[in-house]
């Protein structure tokens, strides 16, 4: 029989650890959880988030849906994904935001990290870095809406692989803008359309690459 109590106090624990950015910590929690109930899935995909944060590629833990590997960027390559679950797909994402928020913890000058989308899609979980904020926004009207950047510190710099949205969004921070062009097989056709108008304004609104 599973102790609701018990389990519930050692996810909360882990939460605030991880959320402190304690990710060791936060495992061991996940994992003591995991003796109560192997079949939670918040320890399960809570292991796997911070395990991916402190850089280790190693198994997933026992359970996982999905093996852990290098992820695409969160809202970049748009791989042909047809056949996955939404779980996997939720997984899929995760670990891209874990894996970019990995590395821009990495440089120390860098205030806030934002992942924004047109899409309704979100994590499961948002990963915390001491000293870094981490923003995701869902159906951000890219590149129409810009309230929900407005304090966010200058200079900045929006990457994105669409000229339409991404870099339209940009010129109107004043931010620079870096076009990640990942040519992914299968990607649907709204995105293929969003790319080839991308390529028709982007010499009006870029006069150079860099």
């Amino acid at each position: 029989m599973i102790d609701d109590e018990l389990l519930q106090e050692l996810l909360s624990k882990a939460s605030a650890s991880y959320n402190n950015g304690e990710y060791q910590g936060a495992i061991q929690s996940w994992k003591e959880a995991l003796e109560v109930d192997p079949s939670s899935q918040k320890a399960i995909e809570g292991i796997r988030m911070a395990t991916l944060l402190l850089g280790d590629w190693g198994p997933p833990p026992a359970g996982s849906a999905t093996e852990q590997e290098p992820a695409p960027p969160a809202d970049g390559a748009r791989a042909d994904m047809a056949g996955l679950s939404p779980r996997e797909l939720e997984a899929k994402l995760d670990q891209g935001i874990a894996r970019v928020c990995s590395e821009v913890g990495a440089m120390p000058d860098v205030q806030v990290l934002c992942f924004a989308t047109n899409s309704l899609r979100r994590p499961s979980v948002m990963p915390g870095r001491p000293g870094l904020r981490v923003v995701y926004l869902a159906a951000a009207g890219k590149p129409l809406r810009t309230a929900p950047y407005r304090d966010f510190p200058r200079p900045g710099v929006v990457i994105g692989d669409q000229v339409g949205t991404d870099g339209i969004l940009a010129r109107r921070l004043d931010y620079a803008f870096v076009l990640y062009n990942p040519r992914a097989l299968g990607a649907p056709a709204g995105p293929r359309l969003m790319g080839a108008w991308g390529r028709l304004v982007r010499p009006l609104l870029y006069t150079r690459d860099g």
